[in-house]
């Protein structure tokens, strides 16, 4: 997925702003989950803590590691039943669970069964030494919540 800059107008504090289908955000966001959901909207998620607490740790990988230019960064899927609150909030857990594949992490945004219109997140991840790959390969774990930025939110039918 090709880098998703931030918008000139964006938000200090926190707002979801809803992408028309024609936006190339929801555009690449569509393409992403490659028909594995029933989209119905896509919000841009405006957090400025959440991307202020991303950028540090990504900063301080970059250090850690000696790659003050670059670290591996991807768009990874986040299922939950409480994705709404994590676009808000940011993740408190500090061992959260990623996937490559959308139909992979919407198993977990209809745990305590959701039925109704689910959600899920695209989050911009930092992948470095607290970072573990799944046993499929598909899934990556992180140890500190604040690797990962909630970027979009999916609103799909079940």
């Amino acid at each position: 997925m090709t880098y998703f800059r931030r918008s000139s107008n964006w938000y200090e504090g926190f707002r979801l702003v809803e992408l028309d289908e024609r936006n190339e955000k929801f555009t690449k966001v569509k393409e992403k989950v490659a028909g594995a959901l029933k989209i119905s909207k896509v919000y841009d998620i405006h957090n400025s803590t959440t991307y202020a607490a991303y950028v540090a740790t990504r900063d301080r990988i970059r250090r850690e590691s000696g790659t003050f230019d670059r670290v591996s960064e991807r768009y990874l899927f986040h299922g939950s039943p409480y994705a709404k609150e994590i676009a808000e909030k940011g993740f408190h857990n500090q061992r959260t669970f990623f996937s490559d594949k959308a139909s992979y992490s919407d198993s977990y945004a209809r745990k305590n069964g959701s039925r109704g219109t689910l959600y899920m997140l695209v989050c911009k991840v930092v992948l470095g030494r607290n970072t573990d790959h799944g046993h499929s390969g598909d899934e990556f774990h992180i140890n500190d919540a604040t690797q990962a930025f909630p970027s979009f939110l999916i609103e799909y039918d079940p």
